[in-house]
């Protein structure tokens, strides 16, 4: 099996900014949720099927640190501090090296969404390399 060239996935498209568009289109469209944390740990994207999936507005979403939007995904508090440090720690040193063990898999979480609708959600994991390290996408 040979390996495509990715240049060659939008041979019809006429400029990156052409790709950028189709790109973001279809991320806010899919009904995956797709979320994206940048190098700092913040989330700087937010698609409709998260704000259906766990009925959290973008606005409320963007520009929060993935750690801290963590406790608004299991809509309760974490009082154990503690958590929150090995949630931060995990996250801040896949954001670094690329990888972590959650992001070897589906992670499965049972939520309970602000509107007291009981699911389980699944993730999965990817980090997107960068110069300044890595970015991490969740899907679900």
């Amino acid at each position: 099996m040979s390996k495509r060239d990715p240049s060659t996935a939008f041979i019809c498209l006429q400029t990156p900014n052409d790709i950028l568009s189709y790109c973001a289109a279809f991320l806010e469209k899919t009904s995956d949720g797709v979320l994206l944390i940048d190098e700092d740990g913040q989330i700087i994207f937010w698609n409709r099927a998260m704000e259906t999936i766990f009925a959290i507005k973008s606005s409320e979403a963007l520009g929060v640190k993935a750690w801290d939007i963590h406790t608004l995904l299991a809509n309760q508090s974490f009082e154990n501090e503690d958590i929150i440090d090995k949630i931060r720690t995990d996250i801040t040193r896949a954001l670094h090296s690329g990888e972590a063990n959650w992001m070897k898999g589906t992670l499965e979480q049972e939520i309970i969404d602000r509107n007291s609708q009981q699911r389980y959600v699944q993730f999965s994991f990817f980090p997107i390399e960068t110069v300044r390290g890595f970015m991490i996408v969740y899907s679900t």
